[in-house]
């Protein structure tokens, strides 16, 4: 969590570096490195190609020049102020060349950028190429122990996620089954007032007898005449 803080706190501050018109940084061209370090630990800050006879290299911590190294030949270096035992300048047999940082501690953490400038054969020239690195000491303590990590630890965090989402589920379901449940229960508990609820009664209807008629010959016209009867409960 720490690191992770550092490197947030720093890579706003490399972007503030290269838009400072005095740094002419190569935003463009530069890829930004990161190296991890523990405490106690050697790290290394590249620096641009040697390539004239007589060169000088700065390391810059910051705004800060905390070393400066000039070279008469690749073979031959002169230092304005000694670096010291915790650091050190070499050139490569391909012309690489970086500065080497011993035995750094928690302080030592910080965005290191490396120039150059070419003495000889004049003019001088300043290069363009600005490596940039951002170092970053971490705990002695937490980086051993992360590393005699068994690797199956690894997998740790996404096991403790699955189990949380495991119980979460869990428990929606749970809810849902109970709501289901009580929702099912009122609704029944609905049906049987609506069953229970009493009827209203029909109204009687009396007893319909069939209509009978009877046939007669109507003498006078010549005719079958209808005539219809009267049913029991009827006056004649």
């Amino acid at each position: 969590m720490k690191t992770s803080w550092l490197l947030a706190t720093l890579l706003p501050l490399f972007l503030f570096s290269c838009a400072l018109p005095e740094k002419q940084c190569q935003c463009k061209d530069n890829v930004l490195k990161i190296q991890r370090v523990t405490v106690h630990g050697n790290v290394s800050v590249p620096c641009p190609m040697f390539t004239a006879v007589e060169m000088t290299f700065k390391l810059h911590k910051g705004q800060n020049i905390t070393a400066t190294v000039t070279y008469v030949n690749a073979s031959h270096k002169s230092s304005p102020e000694p670096l010291g035992s915790k650091m050190y300048h070499s050139v490569k047999d391909d012309n690489t060349t970086h500065f080497l940082l011993y035995n750094v501690t928690m302080d030592a953490t910080g965005l290191y950028t490396c120039t150059a400038e070419k003495s000889y054969p004049p003019p001088m020239v300043t290069i363009q190429e600005e490596p940039q690195t951002i170092v970053i000491v971490e705990n002695h303590g937490c980086v051993q122990n992360s590393q005699r990590m068994d690797p199956s630890a690894s997998h740790l965090p996404l096991w403790v996620g699955f189990g949380i989402l495991s119980v979460y589920c869990l428990i929606i379901t749970c809810i849902a089954l109970s709501l289901r449940f009580r929702l099912k229960r009122e609704d029944m508990s609905t049906h049987d007032y609506m069953n229970m609820k009493p009827r209203t009664r029909r109204k009687k209807q009396g007893i319909h007898h069939p209509t009978h008629h009877s046939w007669y010959n109507d003498t006078t016209n010549g005719t079958a005449v209808s005539k219809k009867l009267p049913t029991k409960g009827t006056s004649v």
